[in-house]
């Protein structure tokens, strides 16, 4: 799947994207005076206590978001962004940067934009109206990718790469449409996996991950995002996909095919 632009500065990876609240936005409203309700103006002076780098974010209907301690402006900029969009709904107004490290940087008047649709994290119904589809067709050659499988997860170093099929992937996402949500990233060389649980979503990063001509997918030096805790090698086969709709294949359970969308 692809991200599309939420006319604001509001670039991230998509599998980060998937894991919050993301709001599509209406074109430009009449100028707001920035005004901040007592309970904004409240939260946002407590900041002034804080170790650097903070900020503050707000929208005009009520809802805020801020972040302390960061190791960059730019990264405490998009924490408080994504923690007042987590309050958004359909038709209020969206969230700006009112204040970095306690100086505010808003402008005096504004123009707004409204919220028009908003995807929850992981909802796999509807992520590809909201972000749409990789329009890939692949027929994979099944019986000798499930032959390899095994032996690709065990020497994965040794799988041979397809540069063509690694770059169409490149920069996608994979995620499933039946059955418990899951998202994998495939980065410019690591890729993540996110999958909801009862506990919430747990995620994995992996350090590399290469796919072979016949569709073997395998993902390298993984590791939980929470505990450090190595998981090591998962490998995956690339099933037919028509406009970016198909499915895929667990090496451990390479007899079932799970539906999935790009």
């Amino acid at each position: 799947m692809q991200q599309r632009g939420t006319g604001m500065a509001f670039v991230m990876a998509l599998a980060a994207v998937l894991l919050c609240l993301v709001p599509q936005v209406g074109a430009a409203q009449s100028g707001w005076k920035v005004v901040l309700t007592s309970k904004q103006a409240q939260k946002a002076a407590e900041l002034k206590s804080e170790k650097a780098h903070t900020a503050f974010a707000l929208s005009p209907d009520g809802p805020w978001g801020r972040a302390w301690g960061k190791n960059s402006a730019q990264a405490a900029q998009d924490i408080a962004l994504q923690f007042c969009r987590d309050h958004l709904k359909k038709g209020r107004r969206d969230c700006f940067v009112y204040a970095v490290n306690n100086k505010v940087v808003a402008p005096s008047v504004i123009k707004t934009k409204k919220i028009t649709a908003i995807y929850k994290p992981l909802n796999s119904r509807t992520a590809a109206a909201f972000f749409g589809r990789v329009a890939l067709n692949y027929s994979a050659p099944l019986a000798a990718a499930k032959g390899r499988i095994e032996a690709a997860a065990a020497n994965p170093n040794n799988l041979k790469s397809d540069a063509a099929l690694k770059k169409a992937l490149t920069g996608r996402t994979l995620m499933s449409t039946g059955g418990r949500s899951w998202a994998i990233w495939l980065g410019p060389k690591g890729a993540e996996q996110h999958v909801n649980a009862n506990s919430g979503v747990l995620s994995i990063r992996f350090d590399a991950w290469r796919v072979s001509p016949d569709g073997v997918l395998c993902m390298m030096g993984g590791r939980w995002t929470t505990t450090g805790k190595p998981v090591g090698t998962k490998c995956l086969i690339l099933g037919d996909m028509k406009q970016g709709v198909g499915g895929i294949y667990w090496a451990a359970t390479v007899k079932t095919k799970r539906a999935v969308q790009l």
